[in-house]
């Protein structure tokens, strides 16, 4: 069963979609699904392939065991920055470059995985873009190399115990994001007819955080939002009123601090 949440999407729109239509471009979806509800990487796998069943490369997800991946690295597990393409022999050309700030903790590492060391948020994406059923071109951030993954990584057990990290990636691709699985949510973004894919991995509860910011605004301002709806000067004057006083309180707080 497939466990994810559809968010609203582009062509719900009139004006959006109409925009699409006029580019030649038809299918255009998002999906966010809560990887925390997940027990193995088969599962999660088979959600991501009901939700891309015609994908140009098959939606691979893997169980990780980050320690042996850690412990078996010379140095510090790096992430690493992928830009590829196929080439005309059908050889896959990568790019590998690396980000510092790697997670340090050695008690959970999850913790930090989704946060640099100054606090900000790392950036987990990966995509590809297709010609038909062929692959042309794939680029991936904060990911390691299918095969540092492969000799190390492999194993976690999913049979035996509790699976704590994911391995996502595209089958023929070197690129793997590699993920918590007890913190983290996953947008699938889908357009250009299927010929576009990408993965965006986020903090469960930052993300959840997000959204239910997102839902509190749209409650207080879906009335002034709805285009067939009529304000009036009273309700105007209110509002204003209620905007400068939560401009001034923000404005006290930065004093104070």
């Amino acid at each position: 069963m497939t466990r994810f949440i559809e968010s609203e999407a582009e062509h719900a729109h009139l004006g959006g979609l109409l925009d699409r239509i006029e580019a030649g471009v038809v299918a255009y979806e998002e999906w966010e699904i809560d990887v925390r509800s997940f027990g193995t990487a088969a599962e999660l796998q088979e959600s991501l392939r009901e939700i891309l069943p015609n994908g140009p490369a098959p939606v691979t997800v893997t169980p990780v065991n980050l320690p042996r991946l850690r412990g078996a690295a010379a140095g510090p597990t790096l992430f690493e920055r992928h830009r590829g393409r196929r080439a005309r022999d059908g050889r896959v050309e990568v790019e590998r470059r690396y980000f510092g700030g790697v997670p340090r903790s050695a008690g959970d590492p999850a913790s930090e995985w989704y946060v640099s060391g100054a606090d900000a948020p790392r950036a987990f994406t990966m995509s590809l873009s297709a010609d038909g059923a062929e692959v042309r071109g794939f680029a991936a951030d904060h990911c390691f190399h299918l095969d540092d993954v492969d000799d190390r990584g492999r194993g976690a057990g999913e049979g035996s115990g509790e699976v704590s990290w994911f391995g996502i990636g595209f089958s023929g691709l070197p690129s793997v994001l590699v993920i918590p699985a007890h913190r983290s949510r996953l947008q699938v973004h889908l357009d250009h007819d299927g010929a576009y894919i990408a993965f965006t991995a986020r903090d469960a509860e930052d993300r959840g955080s997000e959204l239910a910011r997102e839902q509190a605004y749209d409650e207080r301002w879906a009335h002034w939002l709805n285009d067939d709806v009529l304000l009036g000067q009273r309700e105007l004057d209110e509002a204003q009123r209620r905007v400068e006083a939560d401009l001034d309180a923000v404005m006290a707080n930065r004093g104070e601090q």
